[in-house]
C-alpha cells in the first residue's frame, strides 16, 4: 500500500512515524514545500519507506501528479491548500484524509466526491477531530441531550509555563493562533443561538473554570461553531446550553480580554504610521518569545461534557484527554494527538473499516471503539467518566 503526506511540518512528521510502524504500507511519498523539513527527524523514520518530493500545495497539476499511484493521501497542509487538495484527490479518485473543518470545502466538491466514489475523511485531528469523536459518541449514549460543551487546549507545563512571559507557547503557528483569537462565537445560550463577537470571547462572564487533577487552574473561553455540530447531531430540539471552547492556564484569558478592548486583536486593525497589521506586529515580537526548549514539554487537554437523560434519569458524560510530550522524539503532544490521529483515519480508509464515501467527519463516519483501541497503542488514553446528576 502506497500513502501520501502532504504537509511534513510538525503535525505531519507525527503522521509519517505513525504510518512507518504499519507492515502493511510499503511506500510513504512525503511531500512539503521544504525538501529539507524532515531532515532533522530522519533517525526516527523508516527511510527504506520513504521518498521526499517538493510540491507547491497550492498547484493542482503537482498534487494530481503527486496522488497517482497512491491509495490513500493525508492532507497536513496549510488550511488555504485545501480547496485544492481536495479537487485533486476527486479528479484523481484518491482517498483522501484532512484534519481541518469540512465546511472549508465548496458544497459542488463534496457533491463530486460522493459522485466520484472518493472518500474524504475530514476534521480528522485533535481539534477538530477527537474532540467531535467524543461529541458523536457520547450523544449516542443519551435519550435526550441537554448539554454539550466541548473544549481543547495546547498548554505549557509548569516548567515551560515559567519561561513563558504569557503562560504560553507554541507548537503550531503562532500566527494561525493570533487568527483564532479574533472570529465569532456561535453558542447556545437558554436554548438560543448566540452569536458571541471576538472581543468578548475572553471576558470574565464567559468563561468556563477547570480544576484539572493533577494539573491546576484551567480556564476555557468559547472559540468556535457549537450550533453547527449541534444540528450535526439532531440534538437542537432539547438542547438547552452548547459551546466549543479554548483551554489556557488561568489568567491568560484577561490578558487577551484587555488587548481585545484596545483593538489588538482586530485582524483589520492598522497601524497608521505604517500600515502594518497588529496582527503581523503581535506574531513578529512575540512568537521568539514563546518557543519550547528541548527538554520543554507541551500539554494538550480535553474535556467532553454531556449532559441529559438516559432510561428516565439525569446523567453527566464526561470525556478527557491529557498528553504529553515525547522528549525522545521531540513529537509535541500536539503533534501526537493530530497527526496520528489523521495516521489512523488513513490506515482505517486501507483497512476497509471506513467505508462510506463523500466527504466525511469524525464526529459521526469515525469507528468509536476501534478508533479508542488504536489511540491507546499510541499511549493517548480518552477516560470516560459518568455521573448521576439526581
Amino acid at each position: 500500500m502506497k500513502v501520501l503526506v502532504i504537509g511534513c511540518g510538525l503535525q505531519g512528521r507525527a503522521a509519517i512515524y505513525d504510518l512507518c510502524k504499519n507492515d502493511q504500507i510499503e511506500s510513504i511519498i512525503c511531500a512539503d514545500l521544504n525538501p529539507h523539513v524532515l531532515d532533522d527527524f530522519m533517525p526516527w523514520l523508516d527511510q527504506s519507506k520513504l521518498s521526499l518530493i517538493t510540491l507547491d500545495a497550492t498547484k493542482k497539476d503537482q498534487v494530481k501528479q503527486a496522488m497517482e499511484g497512491v491509495d490513500v493521501a493525508i492532507d497536513l497542509a496549510p488550511l488555504a491548500c485545501m480547496p485544492v487538495i481536495g479537487a485533486a484527490a476527486v479528479e484523481t479518485k484518491t482517498h483522501l484524509v484532512n484534519a481541518m473543518y469540512s465546511k472549508s470545502y465548496p458544497q459542488e466538491l463534496k457533491d463530486a466526491a460522493r459522485a466520484a466514489g472518493v472518500t474524504i475523511l475530514a476534521e480528522c485531528g485533535l481539534d477538530p477531530g477527537i474532540d467531535l469523536l467524543t461529541c458523536g459518541k457520547g450523544v449516542s449514549h443519551f435519550d435526550k441531550v441537554t448539554v454539550l460543551h466541548s473544549m481543547t487546549g495546547g498548554i505549557p507545563e509548569q516548567k515551560a509555563r515559567d519561561d513563558s512571559p504569557i503562560d504560553y507557547k507554541v507548537t503550531w503557528t503562532w500566527y494561525g493562533v493570533l487568527l483564532s483569537y479574533f472570529r465569532p462565537s456561535r453558542m447556545i445560550v437558554c436554548g438560543k443561538e448566540f452569536i458571541l463577537p471576538p472581543e468578548e470571547e475572553f471576558s470574565p462572564k464567559h468563561i468556563m473554570p477547570w480544576n484539572l487533577e493533577g494539573i491546576g487552574q484551567l480556564e476555557a473561553y468559547p472559540n468556535g461553531d457549537a450550533a453547527e455540530y449541534v444540528y450535526a447531531l439532531n440534538i437542537q430540539d432539547t438542547i438547552v446550553e452548547s459551546s466549543r471552547r479554548t483551554v489556557r492556564w488561568k489568567g491568560l484569558a484577561d490578558f487577551w480580554y484587555r488587548l481585545s478592548k484596545l483593538s489588538m486583536l482586530d485582524t483589520n486593525s492598522t497601524l497608521k504610521s505604517t500600515g502594518q497589521k497588529m496582527v503581523d506586529i503581535l506574531d513578529e515580537y512575540i512568537a521568539p518569545h514563546i518557543q519550547y526548549k528541548p527538554d520543554e514539554k507541551d500539554l494538550v487537554v480535553m474535556k467532553t461534557i454531556i449532559e441529559g437523560e438516559v432510561g428516565g434519569k439525569k446523567k453527566r458524560l464526561i470525556y478527557e484527554i491529557v498528553d504529553t510530550r515525547d522528549l525522545d522524539t521531540g513529537l509535541f503532544a500536539m503533534n501526537r494527538t493530530t497527526g496520528f490521529t489523521a495516521a489512523i483515519g488513513a490506515q482505517l480508509i486501507l483497512s476497509g473499516d471506513i467505508t462510506a464515501r463523500g466527504v466525511l467527519s469524525t464526529i459521526k463516519d469515525m469507528p468509536f471503539d476501534l478508533f479508542l483501541s488504536e489511540i491507546a497503542k499510541r499511549g493517548i488514553v480518552i477516560r470516560e467518566l459518568w455521573e448521576d446528576l439526581e
